[in-house]
């Protein structure tokens, strides 16, 4: 299966461990995915890391870890401040060769009456030095943070800049799973790693 090599978290995380722009590498220097341990201190935000990272893959709201994981009773919505645009990005390796394919989460509120976290789910192939983990455009030439409407245009206009790099986006859920499952990358193996990492020793169980 794809191999993950790298994570970034930019405006997100728990009140108590909050991400402003973070790169977790989890390959060597030749960028072949390696095992990697993460060693924090309590409350250094290795439960958020987990939450957001499964939740980009299990975006249903009974999937999420923070629900039934020991620290409490959380959710998604809990990671992103009111007025704030998030983004969880991860980097794999396909097993058929070296190439990366980049998956990420957009996160913003939608305000008004029915106040709620939208979310839009991206993907491509990675292209460097125009599509890539570190080189995903955030901004509008003046350094203003993208909405999610601008964002999504941003991503649709890569498309057709770059159609080689098949990029894709959505905001279902079901189709979602069909653009994972086009790489390679099974939702559903990832579940079984959320109910080992739901409580201490759930591993064990």
């Amino acid at each position: 299966m794809p191999r993950l090599t790298r994570l970034r978290f930019v405006s997100i995380g728990y009140k108590s461990a909050r991400m402003p722009d973070v790169t977790l590498d989890f390959s060597d220097a030749s960028r072949k995915p390696i095992d990697t341990m993460l060693w924090l201190r309590n409350g250094g935000g290795k439960s958020s890391i987990l939450n957001l990272f499964y939740s980009l893959l299990l975006p249903h709201k009974r999937s999420f870890l923070g629900q039934h994981a020991d620290q409490g009773d959380r959710s998604l919505e809990e990671y992103v401040l009111p007025d704030d645009r998030a983004l969880v990005l991860a980097e794999w390796q396909l097993d058929d060769s070296k190439r990366l394919v980049l998956t990420g989460g957009f996160y913003e509120w939608q305000q008004g009456e029915y106040r709620h976290l939208k979310r839009l789910f991206f993907m491509a192939r990675v292209f460097e030095p125009f599509i890539s983990l570190e080189n995903i455009k955030l901004s509008d030439e003046s350094g203003q943070r993208f909405t999610m409407y601008a964002f999504k245009q941003y991503w649709s206009n890569l498309s057709k800049q770059f159609p080689e790099a098949e990029p894709q986006e959505t905001d279902q859920q079901q189709e979602w799973r069909k653009m994972l499952d086009g790489y390679n990358i099974d939702p559903d193996l990832f579940a079984y790693q959320v109910r080992m990492n739901s409580r201490e020793g759930g591993a064990d169980e």
